[in-house]
């Protein structure tokens, strides 16, 4: 009996074994296929190698696939499972084992998830080399947008990562990166597993060569900063990562530890932090990582919650699996290898099967319930605009109603940058488009093709706000390579027609376009046709240029199928690149929005300013046909201080508004008398804020930011009210890069006049938005005495020079004259009397001082041999106390751009303007010094002579106005510590904050009663 039984156990021992394997086995192949479109980018494999293990090669990425395959993810489009050697984007091998570029630049659908497991190529074979780029971020971006959950790990903030790009990544991922990263070393004597460039830079810092044992963690900063925690400085574990107590229902991942690289960050408000690294440090420990930061957790996991899904920022190299290849297909394949997964120093194999599986496992459940929340986008097949009746309708709940233009230019290039430098920060795009929302605008006229981050931002403002759309207005402009007197040749007009493709291409998000002279290309992905309102055609027109045009061609006349010209080449020209534009969109998308011609209110034939004679172009002498469906229009920047109406301000000043007499309507209206035939756009209207030197035009020069706003209103007011398509402010916001015809002579070299903001042009102060440089915190130097003033402190920064004077008391200045003295080059030249009124002489020759009659009331004198206004260079010696009124000094706060000076109690502040020092480029302490006379000047294509200066001295006199006796004089000698020359370093890389001037209310208020 026993026997038997034990034949029988025999028996189903094994059966049951081989049912339990076949279970085990086979039931995988029964469990149902899960669908899911995933998407992941890698950008590290590199060419195939003789030998190579096929796994490492794809480490970045491969347990990753391992565990699409267990859980049985396959393949929306196909149905098919993921390969982990071709289903990927980034750096991709052939057939051959070659690696190409196989970008996600051109995706044209939205996956339900993507995964950036590595954006960071390292070496020459790698053909994308670098770090994370344009492309990507803007791929990540808009699948996110789509509803694509995202997950990205450390590496996306390599130090090749550009700042642009990081600010972004930093904004999509709800991270901050401090800048400080981490590796573990299992063994600091062993140099083979030490960065090469860790060697180097220790010795740098700490003086010596490396001479580490055992296990440790070596950190470093973007600056070269090493902090080396040696097993010393830990209790027990080094560095551990686990899930934050609140999310441990979630997330059922056990404390492990890890063994990788890893960054430090923090949250910004509203993210979530689902795990964290905790370095388990001793006092020793935590001293050397307070150099760092005084907590030793951070975060490891960080999740967002916002728009349609989430985003995952993992802030290690969570997903290096280093491991062996493992057979993957049978039931509970995960749970098989966790058992026999252990804590060993270095491996990182406990980490995948403990922590990083049951997490990605949990995101990848999520991301299927997320399936419905996804959209795929849709091309855009009809305007949204037209012209009806002269004025501009917008298409909504498929009913025609009018759009009244609440708008403004934006100037896309930042202080630093050159005329075509468009910014690639998309935060700043962001920020306009929300700011000029809020101000209840509603359209936006950009002055060439933006960069492709300026159309995604778009995109995804009206994603998020589709009932407050913001629509746009895209001009078309001859590209810098071609010259516009040329352009009626065969090979130019190619050119000409390619660039109105690109940019209409570039609108409808189908477009790789590549520079384009100065203007720098890029990959457009965002089709925003539906936003447009229309394009303008601009060309140069220039007297000159017209009449070059002319000239070569003078019996030219385009005929089009939308639009023909009757007359003139710069006309046939304009006609042609319209026509071609409306022929380009109804061809490639089935559709045509409205179009327009720029022209030059100067220009404009049988007008009182029009020269007899002189070159003319008229762009409403254009014939538009039928077919244009009454979608054409003109535009013209009709400007206050242009000089056909500051020439006739009395024949136009019987125009009246509620402000009273207008010459700026009166300027507009008699201007629309030579336009009949098509509406108008008055694309560019603007009053700037620069500081008003020289007793120029109050009505145009010096104008507080108030006043700013009030005069754009009434001005946009006259517009609408003659009968125009709309009006554009020019500008949203300020432009370094800008410089107007009165100051090209003071501003040189011209190449450099983005680094530092000239109050005084008032090209470069014409937006309602400042931007201006950082606060001047540092100080430059502090000079101090023990009597009537006790500390004088100079700052400056890319806009100003500040003085702050701390005295011993209040200045009574009924009693008491204050001048300061200002020493900006050549010590000998100059004025050494500061008054001829008093007897008190500088040490120094003064080519400036600043004269207070009150505590509010100064003014800014110049000697006469340095009054550039009367075409004078260069300072003299002299001793005759003569100067020539520069400007009024204006008080207040410097809350306020047009203020220069302001008293707290016994402390004064100053802040002067550059140029108005006679600086011609002060991020390299450059002044004008030249004294030929205006002949030689005006004969030398250079210009004026500039030198560079050392610094400036500074002095000071308080007299009694009464007796006219010295009070005070500072400083007394050249051998006292006062008399110092302040210098200051030069500068390249000028930083800078945007600030909403006052006008902005106004105009706000201004456009909700337009609503």
């Amino acid at each position: 009996m026993v026997k038997k039984r034990l034949s029988k156990i025999h028996i189903l021992l094994p059966l049951l074994i081989l049912l339990t394997i076949s279970v085990v086995l086979g039931g995988w192949y029964l469990l149902p296929a899960r669908s899911l479109d995933i998407m992941v980018l890698n950008k590290s494999v590199t060419q195939a190698t003789a030998g190579e293990d096929p796994i490492l090669s794809y480490r970045k990425h491969y347990g990753f696939y391992w565990m699409l395959e267990h859980l049985r993810y396959r393949k929306a489009s196909d149905g098919k499972a993921y390969n982990f050697r071709t289903d990927y984007y980034g750096s991709v091998r052939d057939e051959k084992g070659a690696v190409h570029d196989a970008s996600m630049s051109r995706l044209d659908r939205t996956p339900d998830l993507l995964y950036l497991s590595e954006t960071y190529a390292a070496g020459q074979e790698n053909p994308l080399a670098g770090g994370l780029c344009y492309e990507d971020i803007a791929s990540a971006s808009n699948a996110h947008i789509h509803g694509a959950t995202l997950i990205a790990e450390s590496d996306l903030f390599s130090t090749t990562t550009e700042e642009s790009i990081r600010k972004e990544a930093e904004s999509l991922f709800g991270v901050n990166y401090t800048g400080w990263a981490g590796r573990y070393i299992v063994d600091m004597k062993d140099l083979s597993d030490v960065p090469e460039w860790a060697l180097g830079l220790h010795e740098t810092q700490y003086g010596r060569q490396w001479n580490y044992k055992g296990d440790g963690i070596l950190l470093v900063s973007e600056a070269g900063e090493l902090v080396i925690l040696e097993g010393g400085d830990f209790n027990n574990s080094m560095l551990t990562i686990s899930v934050s107590d609140e999310y441990k229902s979630e997330f059922k991942c056990r404390t492990q530890s890890f063994y990788n690289w890893f960054i430090i960050a923090t949250t910004e408000f509203g993210s979530q932090t689902l795990a964290e690294f905790n370095l388990d440090l001793n006092e020793s420990g935590k001293k050397k990582f307070s150099r760092i930061s005084d907590k030793t957790t951070f975060p490891a996991v960080v999740r967002t919650q916002e728009g349609l899904s989430p985003t995952y920022f993992f802030s290690g190299d969570f997903s290096d699996y280093t491991g062996q290849k493992r057979f993957s297909r049978f039931l509970y394949a995960s749970k098989f290898y966790q058992i026999f997964s252990y804590d060993r120093l270095g491996d990182t194999t406990s980490f995948y099967w403990d922590f990083y599986y049951p997490m990605m496992q949990t995101i990848l459940s999520k991301t299927e319930k997320n399936r419905d929340s996804v959209i795929q986008p849709l091309k855009n097949n009809h305007s949204a605009f037209r012209i009806a009746d002269k004025r501009l309708e917008v298409k909504q709940n498929g009913e025609w109603k009018p759009f009244t233009i609440k708008g403004f230019n934006i100037n896309a290039v930042m202080p630093g940058s050159s005329q075509y430098g468009y910014t690639r920060d998309i935060s700043i795009y962001r920020q306009f488009l929300s700011e000029i929302s809020a101000m209840n605008g509603n359209c936006i006229r950009v002055y060439d093709l933006l960069p492709p981050e300026f159309y995604r931002a778009l995109y995804e403002y009206n994603m998020k706000y589709p009932d407050n759309a913001m629509c746009f207005m895209q001009s078309i402009v001859t590209p810098d390579n071609i010259a516009d007197g040329d352009a009626l040749a065969e090979a130019p007009q190619t050119e000409l027609r390619r660039n109105v493709e690109y940019i209409i291409d570039a609108v409808h998000g189908n477009a790789v376009v590549p520079d384009v002279g100065s203007r720098r290309g890029g990959t457009y992905i965002q089709d925003v046709s539906a936003y447009l309102a229309g394009y303008i055609i601009e060309t140069d027109t220039g007297a000159g240029t017209v009449a070059a045009l002319k000239s070569s061609n003078p019996n030219y006349v385009y005929k089009g199928e939308y639009l023909s010209s009757v007359g003139g080449a710069a006309e046939g020209l304009a006609a042609m690149l319209c026509d071609y534009t409306y022929r380009y969109q109804q061809k490639e998308y089935g559709f045509v929005s409205p179009a327009g011609v720029k022209g030059n209110a100067a220009l404009v034939p049988s007008l009182t300013w029009s020269p007899p004679g002189g070159a003319t172009f008229n762009p409403d002498t254009l014939k538009a046909s039928d077919k244009s469906q009454g979608s054409f229009f003109v535009s013209y920047a009709l400007h206050p201080g242009d000089e056909a109406l500051a020439e006739n301000k009395a024949l136009y000043s019987g125009y009246r508004d509620d402000g009273g007499s207008l010459p700026y309507g009166g300027y507009v209206k008699a201007f629309l008398k030579s336009q009949t035939h098509h509406p108008v756009l008055i694309d560019g209207v603007g009053i700037s804020t620069s500081v008003n030197a020289f007793d120029q035009d109050i009505s145009l020069y010096g104008l507080s930011e108030n006043q700013q706003g009030e005069t754009l209103v009434r001005m946009l007011r006259a517009i609408n009210h003659n009968g125009c398509l709309g009006g554009l402010i020019s500008d949203y916001n300020d432009s370094w890069s800008a410089c107007s015809d009165q100051m090209q002579a003071y501003t040189l070299p011209k190449n450099r006049n983005a680094l530092w903001q000239n109050r005084l042009d008032p090209a470069q102060n014409m937006g309602v938005t400042a931007m201006e440089p950082q606060p001047a915190e540092k100080v430059d130097m502090n000079l101090q005495d023990t009597e009537r003033m006790r500390e004088m402190q100079i700052r400056h920064n890319a806009a100003y020079l500040y003085i702050s004077i701390m005295f011993d008391g209040e200045i009574d200045y009924d009693k008491e004259q204050l001048i300061i003295g200002l020493d900006t080059y050549q010590r000998n030249n100059g004025e050494y009397l500061y008054d001829p009124a008093y007897f008190a002489t500088s040490l120094s020759g003064m080519e400036y001082i600043i004269k207070f009659e009150s505590k509010n009331t100064a003014a800014l004198y110049v000697v006469p041999d340095y009054n550039r206004e009367k075409g004078r260079y260069a300072s003299k010696e002299s001793y005759k106390g003569r100067y020539d009124h520069v400007c009024q000094l204006v008080y207040g706060s410097f809350a306020s751009s047009g203020n220069s000076f302001n008293q707290a109690g016994s402390t004064l502040h100053i802040r002067l303007p550059w140029n108005l020092l006679n600086f011609t480029d002060p991020s390299k302490l450059t002044v004008l010094n030249d004294t030929r006379s205006a002949n030689q000047i005006a004969a030398d294509t250079f210009g004026i002579k500039t030198t560079a200066t050392d610094g400036i001295i500074f002095s000071l006199l308080i007299a009694d106005k009464k007796s006219k006796d010295s009070l005070y004089v500072f400083p007394v000698n050249k051998q006292s510590s006062g008399y110092k020359t302040i210098s200051w370093g030069t500068w390249t890389n000028p930083k800078y904050i945007f600030r909403q001037k006052q006008s902005c209310k106004l105009l706000s208020s201004f456009f909700e009663a337009m609503s």
